[in-house]
C-alpha cells in the first residue's frame, strides 16, 4: 500500500475528528510539483473510507498530469475531462476502488480540449453540485498553484483548500507566494499539511536557510 503507517495514524485523525466539518469537496494543493499532494489525497481519501457510514470520493481534477489512478490501481479513463466534454454520464466515469467506500473518478483524456475552458464551464458546475449530493466527503486533487487558471477555477467549486508543502525542498517565498494568491483570489485555504517532517521531540524542522 501507499502509505506509511505512521501517516495513516496521524491522517486517520485528521479526518475523523474533521467529519462533521469538512464533508465537502476539498481542493488538495501545493506550490509546485512533486510534494505529494497526490500521495496525500489517496491516503486522506482511504481513511475516510474507512469510517463506515461515509461515501468517499477522490477526485482529480489534475487534467494535464494526473496521477491518483496509478496510486489507486484504478483505470484512468473515462474521467472527469470526458464528462466535462459530453462523452459520458458522471455515473459511467466513477470507478470502484479496491477500498470499500472510496469512488474515483479519474482525471480522464482531454483529446486536445483546453483543460482550463472545461473546468471553467456549466458542466463542471452541474458536476460538483451532483458529486456533493451523492458523497459525503470529496478530496480534489488539484495541480500546483503555479497552473493559476487551473487552480482558481477548481478552487471555487471547492468548498476549501488545503495546501501541501514539502519540508526542506519547498522554497518558503513560494509558500508565501502562493497562499497570497490564492487569498487575493478569495479562494478559502483551511489548512496546510507538512509532508516529510523530520521529528525530534516536538518539533518540526524545517532548513530556511536552503530554499532549492
Amino acid at each position: 500500500r501507499f502509505f506509511f503507517s505512521s501517516r495513516r495514524r496521524h491522517t486517520r485523525y485528521i479526518s475523523v475528528t474533521g467529519v462533521q466539518t469538512c464533508a465537502l469537496p476539498i481542493s488538495i494543493t501545493s506550490s509546485i510539483p512533486r510534494e505529494g499532494k497526490s500521495v496525500t489525497t489517496a491516503n486522506l481519501a482511504v481513511v475516510m473510507s474507512e469510517v463506515r457510514h461515509m461515501n468517499v470520493l477522490a477526485m482529480d481534477c489534475d487534467l494535464r498530469q494526473g496521477s491518483l489512478a496509478k496510486l489507486l490501481k484504478v483505470p484512468d479513463s473515462p474521467g472527469l475531462a470526458d464528462v466535462l466534454a459530453g462523452e459520458v454520464s458522471l455515473e459511467e466515469a466513477i470507478a470502484a476502488t479496491p477500498y470499500g467506500n472510496l469512488s474515483y473518478l479519474p482525471a480522464g483524456i482531454c483529446c486536445g480540449r483546453n483543460p482550463a475552458e472545461l473546468l471553467n464551464s456549466k458542466t463542471a458546475a452541474r458536476v460538483f453540485d451532483e458529486i456533493r449530493e451523492r458523497f459525503h466527503f470529496t478530496l480534489v486533487d488539484t495541480p500546483p498553484v503555479r497552473r493559476l487558471s487551473d487552480v482558481g477555477v477548481i478552487g471555487a467549486l471547492c468548498t476549501g483548500i488545503v495546501m501541501i508543502v514539502r519540508m526542506n525542498k519547498t522554497a518558503s517565498h513560494l509558500v508565501r507566494q502562493s497562499l497570497h494568491w490564492l487569498q487575493a483570489n478569495n479562494l478559502d485555504v483551511i489548512g496546510c499539511i507538512a509532508a516529510d517532517c523530520c521529528v525530534r521531540g516536538a518539533r518540526y524542522e524545517y532548513d530556511n536557510d536552503n530554499d532549492g
